[in-house]
């Protein structure tokens, strides 16, 4: 495998990565967002994801001047695995651990942290409604006809600026 074939590979697995940082994040945001700050909570994540995009261009170019080029690779290499280490801190998701059952105290534990304070023995549920199953077609039925393809330009566009 030639180098440049090798870079391919490389950058293919980056954006699968990238890819799926994205939904992860919309996901953790809303769900330890309270609900009247949600919108925001995600709106800032997202917008913060192309800012930090566009900080780390000005960073590359900073480090590319003062170390040469292959110390962006470096850098991009070692900070996100010392980020890593951070996102194992982050909590379960509250809906899991009630689905999982026997984490009585975690659940009380990260809804205290939300600000929702739970009596001693309190016995947590959720309603678990099992689809279906889910078709395309669903997205442009039910008054989502004209939204879906705004929604999925919109997207395609910021991460379209954001890889560019």
């Amino acid at each position: 495998m030639c180098s440049s074939d090798l870079l391919i590979l490389i950058r293919l697995i980056t954006g699968l990565g990238l890819g799926g940082t994205l939904p992860n994040a919309i996901a953790l945001t809303s769900e330890f967002m309270p609900r009247r700050l949600r919108a925001t909570g995600v709106m800032l994540m997202f917008s913060g994801f192309s800012v930090g995009a566009a900080v780390g261009g000005v960073v590359a170019a900073g480090i590319i001047q003062s170390y040469g080029w292959k110390a962006v690779f470096v850098v991009g290499g070692i900070l996100p695995c010392i980020a890593a280490l951070f996102l194992l801190a982050l909590p379960e998701s509250v809906r899991f651990l009630v689905l999982k059952g026997g984490e009585e105290g975690r659940i009380a534990k990260y809804l205290s942290k939300l600000g929702i304070a739970t009596a001693a023995g309190t016995k947590f549920t959720v309603t678990k409604t099992k689809a279906g199953g889910f078709s395309v077609g669903e997205l442009f039925r039910a008054g989502r006809a004209k939204m879906t393809p705004i929604l999925w330009v919109i997207f395609f566009m910021s991460l379209l600026d954001l890889y560019f």
